[in-house]
């Protein structure tokens, strides 16, 4: 057989499992020599064989795709945004709780919901943190313009407002 034939992968998942297995078992074994002295044998020699390169450039699944994570995943993620920036934090727990990802509320979308969504995290986050600058929420909404910003904040108020006047004619 020639030593520079590529093997299947099987063979070779199958080769750098017993050449781990060989190494692992060999140094934990001892000898014991004429003199009553311990030495350790010599591990078993590394067996090589072509494996599937793993590109680099790939980002990890949970960024391609949508998936859902358990709870302790969640709140790792909260943690280390507040860590990062309590406004951050703020804005994903809040997307939580109104039912979305951040990656929704971030989104350029202009469906209803999301935007509505979006606008009153905005009012919260200014009412919460009133010296935040508007270009700075803009950079905080995934680079939206100070305009946009200030648009958002005044259509969150009126529907505030217009619900205020609701709940209080009834």
């Amino acid at each position: 057989m020639n030593a520079l034939a590529p093997i299947s992968y099987e063979a070779s998942l199958k080769a750098h499992y017993a050449a781990a297995r060989g190494r692992i078992f060999a140094a934990g074994m001892r000898a014991e020599t004429k003199k009553n002295e311990v030495v350790r044998l010599q591990s078993q020699p590394i067996v090589t064989a072509w494996l599937k390169p793993e590109k680099e450039d790939d980002p990890p699944e949970w960024s391609i795709e949508r998936i859902r994570f358990d709870a302790h995943v969640i709140g790792y993620m909260v943690h280390l945004a507040k860590c990062a920036s309590p406004k951050r934090a703020y804005l994903i727990s809040r997307a939580m709780e109104f039912g979305f990802t951040v990656a929704e509320i971030l989104s350029p979308t202009l469906k209803r919901h999301v935007v509505h969504t979006r606008q009153d995290i905005m009012l919260e986050i200014k009412e919460r943190w009133p010296e935040t600058s508007l270009p700075q929420m803009g950079r905080l909404f995934g680079g939206l313009d100070h305009t946009t910003i200030l648009h958002g904040l005044r259509q969150a108020a009126k529907r505030r407002a217009a619900k205020e006047m609701k709940r209080d004619d009834a």
